[in-house]
């Protein structure tokens, strides 16, 4: 039987695959990417990935977690199987939560437990621990005024942000906390990929804690 390691290295050869036949530089608009003459490089949280079919790469020439290479992958080949168009980013949008998309049924409760349910288990209590976790995503207050102890904004990508609301438990509420996306987030990508980001965001923390 496969394992998943096997699974991923199949998944990769094919997005690669189709990776050859992409031309990078209608899409530099669109996705806000940079093309060379190989690929292009995408900002994932702050920080630049190389995308070619060659595979993903950061500028130490490193691979990110598999779920970050299905990210930017799906990113433009997305973007190149509707011919790059997209539609313009409005200049106003709504936040919403990841259950209120058509599509994410089947990926709700996953995303609830492995996402909101665990920034709760791990920063409920530890508001130090979630300042640090939103400083190593580049999470800054958008300054919003809403009624939350804490407001996050990360570019998880370059035309695709993220909303952190955070509460800490009282006397009369427990922890609680939302991660939203813009309204036209599914038009960048799927909702595998929109859960993914969250879920990339609780790895990479926890990864760095367990070299600490």
């Amino acid at each position: 039987m496969s394992n998943d390691a096997d699974v991923f290295k199949d998944i990769r050869k094919d997005y690669q695959k189709q990776l050859a036949e992409v031309d990078y530089r209608p899409l530099a608009r669109v996705l806000g990417i940079e093309p060379d003459a190989k690929g292009a490089w995408v900002r994932f949280f702050g920080q630049k990935y190389h995308v070619s079919d060659q595979g993903v790469f950061d500028q130490d020439g490193n691979e990110p977690w598999h779920g970050v290479s299905v990210i930017l992958f799906k990113y433009i080949l997305l973007a190149k199987g509707s011919n790059g168009e997209r539609p313009s980013l409005p200049t106003e949008f709504d936040w919403v939560s990841y259950r209120e998309f058509p599509d994410a049924a089947p990926y709700n409760q996953g995303f609830k437990d492995t996402v909101e349910n665990n920034l709760v288990k791990y920063f409920s209590g530890d508001p130090k621990g979630l300042e640090a976790f939103c400083q190593m995503w580049e999470g800054r207050d958008p300054e919003m005024g809403l009624s939350y102890q804490l407001v996050r904004k990360f570019d998880a990508l370059p035309k695709l942000p993220l909303l952190l609301l955070f509460n800490d438990a009282d006397d009369e509420f427990p922890a609680q906390a939302s991660l939203l996306f813009p309204d036209y987030a599914a038009d960048y990508l799927d909702m595998e990929c929109l859960a993914i980001l969250g879920q990339s965001m609780l790895l990479g923390w926890k990864k760095q804690h367990e070299r600490a």
